[in-house]
């Protein structure tokens, strides 16, 4: 398996996907994939920054032109965009708001700033990025530190997650320490280590610290801490704890160092369980599967707009994004454990065409076959990730 043809197969995909509004979903025309989309952009951007590649870096600098442009004045950030300057289709998201669409454009930003110390970029940003923070603020509604995504809130609109999500409130701490840093701002430097505090107590629930005031949900955390959870949890809300695994979420905790030794060895030892049972190294966003006669199948049998995708192993229901494959091993890399990131590499090669990658929207998890979309700016995201995990091993 030759690491320099698939690096220049995915920076290739990258390329194609370009337009003169940023990066698109996909180069191919499919359904709205070819808008400018604040996730996947924002994440193929930060996904390429390493490699250095000018043509994409200037793509990365247009896409986060483009979303701030169209900010919404309460703040918030298209989950999509094709820019028209007559008439110009813009969505904040569809029966619910898409809460992470504006987190990843703040981290996006700030990383791209980051990388190229563009001086008067940072200026002319800041209004936008502030504003953007603002409303993150509000969306905790209870004012008590963490972000509250609805149903449907985010990347995985047709799954069953909501609450004071895993997934969010990392990518929203994530935006927050990066501003920080570099706006050198105290206030936002306080705010975010009181939520990383919150994040690391009450998403893991351990019985040493059963009476810190930070936790939420005291009843359930009590319960949650006797039976020894094995990785962090997926959400909490008003019933309780979600405790399904939730790649995506996982894979920022371990980029922002959320998880100790201990805890880093569990979550381990958890996806090989989950290996075993698929038969490959390969991460499902979310595990277990929701099966017909589990208490959560109802709620996600009715969850979608056109058609059901989400069956047993598939889509997002136990479907193997490499996107979220590709941050979970570069987040298990930051302390110099790439092992993770090879085996899932070589797993996910021996199911593609390494010398030409479809970069699939998902594995399904029973007959490992390529699913969904192909050649998707996100998956492409995804290999160059645990490219970085492997080759370069930095933050």
């Amino acid at each position: 398996m030759d690491l320099e043809i698939l690096e220049s197969q995915a920076l290739q995909l990258l390329r194609e996907a370009t337009a003169d509004f940023g990066i698109m979903a996909s180069p191919e025309a499919q359904d709205n994939y070819r808008c400018l989309w604040s996730r996947d952009a924002m994440v193929a951007g930060i996904a390429a920054l390493p490699f250095e590649e000018p043509d994409i870096l200037e793509v990365f600098r247009k896409s986060v032109l483009t979303l701030a442009e169209y900010q919404h004045p309460h703040g918030m950030i298209p989950s999509n965009v094709l820019p028209d300057e007559g008439d110009p289709d813009i969505s904040y998201g569809g029966l619910a708001g898409r809460v992470d669409a504006t987190s990843w454009f703040v981290v996006g930003a700030l990383h791209f700033l980051r990388h190229t110390g563009d001086g008067k970029l940072k200026r002319e940003l800041q209004p936008n990025l502030m504003l953007a923070l603002e409303i993150l603020d509000r969306w905790e509604f209870n004012g008590r530190g963490l972000l509250y995504t609805p149903l449907s809130g985010n990347w995985a609109d047709e799954y069953p997650v909501q609450g004071h999500t895993l997934y969010d409130n990392c990518l929203r701490l994530w935006a927050l320490e990066l501003y920080s840093e570099l706006y050198d701002d105290e206030d936002r430097a306080v705010q975010s280590r009181i939520i990383r505090e919150r994040i690391a107590i009450n998403f893991w629930p351990d019985s040493s610290v059963i009476d810190h005031p930070a936790i939420y949900h005291k009843r359930c955390f009590e319960e949650i801490a006797e039976s020894e959870l094995q990785h962090f949890a997926c959400a909490i809300d008003p019933r309780g704890y979600n405790r399904h695994f939730d790649a995506a979420g996982h894979g920022l905790a371990l980029n922002l160092g959320l998880a100790d030794s201990v805890q880093k060895e569990k979550i381990l030892q958890y996806t090989r369980k989950i290996f075993d049972e698929i038969g490959t190294n390969l991460l499902p966003a979310f595990w277990p599967v929701i099966k017909p006669g589990d208490s959560a199948w109802s709620e996600l049998k009715d969850n979608y707009s056109y058609e059901f995708k989400n069956e047993a192993h598939h889509f997002h229901n136990g479907g193997i994004w490499p996107v979220w494959m590709g941050l979970f091993g570069w987040g298990m890399s930051q302390n110099g454990n790439t092992k993770p990131a090879e085996d899932m590499l070589t797993s996910w090669m021996e199911i593609e065409n390494p010398e030409s990658p479809g970069f699939c929207e998902y594995i399904a998890s029973d007959s490992l076959k390529p699913e969904g979309k192909e050649r998707l700016s996100y998956s492409a995201s995804g290999l160059l990730f645990l490219l970085q995990a492997i080759k370069h091993n930095n933050h």
